[in-house]
């Protein structure tokens, strides 16, 4: 049977109750419910009319309050969109005023690009850096430990460290609030190099010496700034023999510049003033700015610390706001690089060896020198680092801290660093570092050990100095190319300085020459610093 049609209700006519069953009683009265809101495609664009809304007062609340969410968001959009476009406008990298602009042209866009930090190696393309320079594959700079010959002969006996200090750790010492006081940059201007030079222990000849050294740097640059490991390419083209084989251009130019303004050289005075100049806009041209800072790497973290300590040594000598901020970034990613243990090695965040943890901690004493920022959190956690790879109490270190045995290397980069870090030179441990190097004697190839040693020795003074400086001194004057192209340089051969080649050798030479006068010796009481 068919149903009964409905007849359909007329516009405006309120509903009808439902039907009550008479089986089922009614129950409790329920409140209504307002109509549910249009269903709307959101990928249509098509409009649903306002008619088309119900105009239930409850669908009408609703619809102000969606109205104010929506509106919210947007405001909220718009602000954090505004602040982040304020914030990239305000990241400037300013250059230097007047003739001698250090400043990034557009040309550079590509090379100071935020980057992540997560990217350790540098993608060099050689003939974007250097056309002249051969296609040289970046290699990690290992120090090998030779058992070199020394120039000097050893006592009979190696120093003894029996129970002549306590079990102390860094933690004790770190308390001591009479920090060095020496140390800094001042005795780099002519009048006070001569002055130095004489009290010091250097000599007319090893000043020469360091002359022909930088003539030799100088002829050996670059077009374009930069100094390369690999000498087969550029001014030399092969004519000095033992190129080495390191791919890295920041470490190669931060070495170089670092002779330069040994001597006092900057980009606004001195002889080679030109020279230094180049090579700092070559290096701030090879910036990649991350989020953690100014990476100068190229493939290790030796190259960024070396690079970073010419900028910083830059600006504690000219004051000029250009290398102060490049410094700073730069030493911010140093800071960000440190490995879990404290130290540094090759890459960032690697746990740390001895060796390349040197270099990054010369970049931060020079930084603080130069009354830039070095958070005390990096420090302390190198002190940490240095206790774990100490032995005899902080008199004798390690490569890593997990090997068992003292190396001559990491001892003298140690023991240097205790210095740095505010151990007096009258502790025992820093006495017996230095009886223990001094025994030693300079090596007659190892240039990487020889600088260190030279330099702890030179703070430590009497009466290991006098005995290490006449050997050391003379064994460098004795020893430097006279003839042809290679005047003025040195190359030794054993396995560091076979990678770096008679670039670093040369460059490693001038500046264990330079000791007398590069640092003021570091307590001494007659200079001003502050505390870390």
């Amino acid at each position: 049977m068919n149903s009964p049609r409905q007849t359909p209700e007329p516009p405006g006519t309120p509903p009808r109750p439902p039907a009550v069953s008479r089986a089922t009683p009614p129950g409790p009265a329920r409140r209504s419910l307002p109509p549910q809101p249009p269903r709307v495609n959101p990928w249509s664009s098509a409009r649903v009319s306002e008619t088309e809304a119900p105009e239930h007062p409850w669908w009408q609340i609703w619809r102000r309050r969606e109205g104010r969410r929506r509106a919210g968001a947007f405001v909220t959009s718009m602000v954090v969109h505004a602040v982040l476009l304020i914030a990239l406008a305000l990241i400037v990298v300013r250059g230097m005023g007047g003739g001698r602009s250090l400043s990034i042209d557009a040309g550079m866009t590509d090379q100071v690009a935020l980057r992540d930090f997560d990217q350790n190696t540098l993608e060099t393309n050689p003939s974007e850096a250097n056309t002249e320079a051969s296609e040289t594959e970046v290699v990690e700079i290992k120090i090998p430990f030779p058992e070199s010959p020394t120039l000097g002969a050893p006592s009979e006996s190696t120093p003894q460290f029996e129970s002549t200090v306590r079990a102390a750790s860094s933690s004790d010492l770190r308390s001591m609030t009479n920090l060095p006081a020496g140390g800094g940059m001042e005795g780099r201007s002519s009048g006070r190099r001569q002055e130095l030079l004489e009290r010091e222990g250097g000599t007319a000849g090893s000043e020469e010496a360091v002359k022909r050294g930088l003539e030799w740097l100088a002829a050996h640059q670059h077009e374009d700034g930069s100094w390369w490991f690999d000498l087969r390419r550029g001014p030399c083209r092969g004519r000095c023999r033992h190129s080495g084989t390191v791919g890295s251009s920041t470490a190669a130019t931060g070495l170089a510049l670092l002779c330069f303004l040994g001597h006092g050289e900057t980009p606004e005075e001195g002889e080679y003033s030109e020279v230094v100049r180049k090579g700092l806009y070559y290096l701030q041209s090879r910036i990649r700015f991350t989020a953690k800072g100014a990476d100068l790497q190229e493939g290790t973290m030796y190259g960024h610390a070396i690079a970073t300590l010419a900028f910083t040594e830059a600006y504690g000598m000219t004051q000029d706001p250009t290398f102060r901020d490049l410094a700073q970034s730069a030493i911010d990613f140093i800071c960000a690089a440190q490995g879990p243990n404290g130290g540094w090695r090759y890459s960032p965040g690697q746990p740390g060896d001895m060796t390349v943890s040197g270099w990054q901690m010369m970049a931060l004493h020079s930084a603080h020198l130069s009354r830039l920022n070095v958070p005390h959190e990096t420090t302390t956690a190198f002190s940490e680092f240095l206790d774990n790879t100490q032995l005899r109490y902080g008199a004798l270190y390690r490569y890593l801290p997990e090997e068992e045995e003292e190396k001559p290397s990491p001892t003298a980069i140690g023991l240097l660093c205790r210095m740095y870090m505010g151990w007096p030179r009258t502790v025992t441990p820093i006495r017996e570092g230095a009886a223990y190097l001094a025994d030693l004697g300079p090596s007659r190839t190892d240039l990487y050990f020889d600088y260190y040693a030279t330099q702890m020795l030179h703070h430590f003074g009497d009466p290991h100095w006098e005995s290490w400086n006449e050997k050391m001194r003379e064994h460098l004057i004795r020893t430097q190319e006279r003839s042809g192209h290679e005047a003025g340089s040195w190359h030794f051969g054993d396995p560091h300085g076979d990678q770096g080649g008679r670039l670093y050798s040369t460059a490693m030479a001038i500046m264990t020459l330079e000791v007398y006068y590069r640092y003021l010796p570091l307590y001494d009481t007659r200079a001003v610093e502050f505390p870390y």
